[in-house]
């Protein structure tokens, strides 16, 4: 991502993941979303090759 001067992104996305971009023109906005004092609940969807072995739910849990 190039740097926009005023512009801050809201998280990141990694290597081999996919998905939108929050950007901010307001830093205050990313702080409080980003920053572990102000808990906010995060919801992922996974999508898979291949079919699940039957204990990775509760290894996954652990």
């Amino acid at each position: 991502m190039v740097p926009i001067k005023g512009i801050f992104p809201v998280g990141r996305l990694d290597k081999d993941s996919s998905g939108l971009i929050i950007l901010t023109n307001d830093g205050r906005i990313t702080k409080g979303l980003l920053d572990p004092k102000y808990y906010h609940e995060k919801e992922y969807v996974v999508t898979i090759k291949g079919k699940l072995r039957p204990n990775f739910r509760e290894k996954m849990e652990k």
